[in-house]
């Protein structure tokens, strides 16, 4: 069997193989998917084998169908889909899931925050309240040193 010629004028997925007998054709025919396989390996997107009574008696070579073509790869497509839809919604429930908890962590902020706030203005309360108090303690300090001196400028003056 040998490779006569290409056909021109068409796609490049037609040859016209010369058999030697008719046994050697009806094995070709017979076999068709397998000889179409092991010629795509060399040739991609070769078509089924064919008498060339056949191909010569249509209308023109025969063509894909376009359908046969979409139904081949639409379960290839669905699948990819089907995976792109799933990692789709994982990264958007890892991306809520993350959203949620750096949420819970601005709350938290904001309380922590505020029980600062709160803490520091206590702090401050408590440390003018001490100073306040030691101020007073200075005052009554100074009082209790000016009651004394008076007492003993009295007690001068009576004892004068």
């Amino acid at each position: 069997m040998l490779v006569t010629e290409q056909y021109e004028g068409y796609n490049d997925d037609y040859y016209i193989f010369s058999m030697d007998c008719w046994a050697t054709t009806q094995q070709v025919l017979c076999a068709a998917e397998s000889f179409h396989d092991h010629l795509t390996n060399t040739r991609p997107g070769l078509t089924f084998p064919q008498l060339l009574f056949t191909f010569n008696s249509s209308l023109g070579p025969p063509r894909q169908n376009v359908g046969q073509v979409i139904d081949h790869n639409a379960d290839k497509l669905s699948n990819v889909t089907l995976e792109m839809s799933k990692h789709l919604e994982s990264v958007e429930k890892k991306t809520s899931a993350q959203g949620d908890a750096i949420n819970l962590i601005g709350c938290k902020l904001q309380t922590v925050s505020d029980d600062i706030k709160q803490l520091s203005g206590m702090v401050l309360s408590s440390t003018h309240q001490i100073s306040l108090m030691q101020q007073q303690a200075a005052i009554n300090q100074q009082q209790a040193s000016l009651n004394i001196y008076l007492m003993d400028i009295r007690w001068e003056r009576k004892n004068a």
